[in-house]
């Protein structure tokens, strides 16, 4: 440059040249600025910005593709990490231990009530209707009831819970009204870790496997209430036939 009092800017290197080298209004700086290499630079940089963009929708296409090939909807996911288990979750598959709690007033009720049979006294079996309702017969309904109102609850709120931890469209809450019919929990408590694991892909069984054990220890403490009382039942009965036939 010629002119020593030119304003700062910047000016080119040469005559001709696409290289700016910058003019302080005194002296040449260090600084050099070639708009080709920028630009280059620039458009490297978005295409490499589209080829990424262009391997993960490819990505995408291939996992729906996989997911469809038999017919099978792609499934939406939730977070990287979410939780597939919750408080409630656990506690909804928790509430079978009242109904093994119950299994202690079912076993006095019915005992109770089968001791007032005599064999040798035709209107002691009318007078089982009058014993049937007692205060232990209401703690057997209270406690079943409120299993199977706190199954429903907890699974209310489990899925409110997971809708907020990020898992789309959780096993719907309402299928656990299935409780009210024998064993009829077990619809949901599956149903539930089944969609969970596609949701997360990480295990969410542990509730369900505690639902079921639960059940199952229950379903054996009824059959073993229910043996003890017939074998009872059956020793009453022979006592009150041997005392029958030993007085006459």
């Amino acid at each position: 440059m010629s002119d020593a009092n030119a304003p700062a800017g910047w000016y080119p290197v040469a005559e001709g040249s696409a290289q700016l080298r910058y003019w302080d209004g005194t002296q040449w700086t260090e600084h050099i600025h070639d708009p080709s290499a920028a630009a280059a630079q620039a458009a490297q940089v978005a295409a490499a910005q589209a080829q990424a963009a262009q391997q993960e929708a490819y990505a995408g296409q291939q996992q729906w593709q996989e997911r469809t090939a038999y017919g099978v909807p792609a499934q939406p996911k939730a977070p990287e990490g979410t939780q597939p288990n919750t408080v409630m979750g656990w506690l909804n598959a928790a509430t079978p231990v009242l109904l093994l709690v119950d299994v202690i007033p079912l076993y006095a009720w019915i005992s109770n009530l089968l001791g007032g049979i005599d064999v040798n006294d035709p209107n002691s079996t009318n007078a089982l209707i009058a014993r049937e309702f007692t205060p232990t017969y209401a703690v057997v309904l209270l406690l079943a009831f409120v299993a199977q109102a706190l199954f429903v609850v907890f699974a209310a709120l489990d899925w409110r819970t997971l809708r907020r931890n990020g898992v789309p469209a959780p096993f719907h809450w309402a299928w656990s009204f299935f409780t009210l019919v024998s064993f009829g929990g077990l619809v949901y408590v599956i149903g539930r870790a089944v969609v969970v694991k596609r949701r997360t892909d990480r295990s969410g069984y542990g509730p369900m496997i505690l639902y079921i054990v639960l059940m199952a220890a229950y379903l054996i403490a009824a059959i073993v209430v229910g043996a003890v009382l017939i074998s009872s039942l059956q020793s009453q009965f022979v006592d009150q036939l041997n005392s029958t036939g030993g007085a006459a």
